[in-house]
């Protein structure tokens, strides 16, 4: 899960899963066509890293054996 995912999901809690309606709603009141949570949630979500789960294979004494 990256920071936007994260993001949107503690919003989400807090405003009992209505923050996308509540956003929407505020930027239409400010003359926006869009609140922008898309863009900001992929925006963060692309300056956050992919951690890449590296696994070391172990290697038993039959495959070093096989090896040599």
């Amino acid at each position: 899960m990256k920071l936007g995912d994260k993001l949107e999901y503690i919003i989400n809690i807090i405003t009992f899963g209505k923050g996308k309606d509540i956003s929407q709603w505020i930027a239409h009141k400010l003359g926006f066509e869009d609140c922008g949570c898309d863009d900001r949630k992929n925006w963060l979500n692309g300056i956050t890293r992919t951690r890449t789960k590296t696994k070391q294979r172990r290697v038993s004494k039959v495959d070093k054996i096989q090896r040599n």
